[in-house]
């Protein structure tokens, strides 16, 4: 499950990108923009994840596989009712 606790605290930012999700459904322009700006961030910031962490980091890219899986479950598709 996307929202799954990485190994030492809780990844509660997957709610938060939900949160924004239905705002943007809602018409909030704000959340749309602020949706568009933290994915661009997450793949800005996964492309500069050491290739290989050093021993002892803990999970490095724990967080940013569960931050970029996400976004795109996130993503709002159409509905099969919206289909022609």
């Amino acid at each position: 499950m996307i929202l799954a606790a990485p190994n030492r605290g809780e990844f509660l930012e997957g709610v938060e990108i939900a949160v924004l999700t239905l705002r943007v459904l809602a018409g909030d322009v704000a959340a749309a923009a602020e949706l568009d700006t933290r994915r661009a961030t997450a793949l800005d910031e996964a492309r500069h994840l050491p290739t290989n962490p050093m021993r002892g980091e803990g999970d490095v890219w724990g967080v940013h596989k569960r931050r970029l899986a996400a976004h795109p479950l996130a993503t709002p598709r159409p509905s099969a009712s919206c289909s022609n």
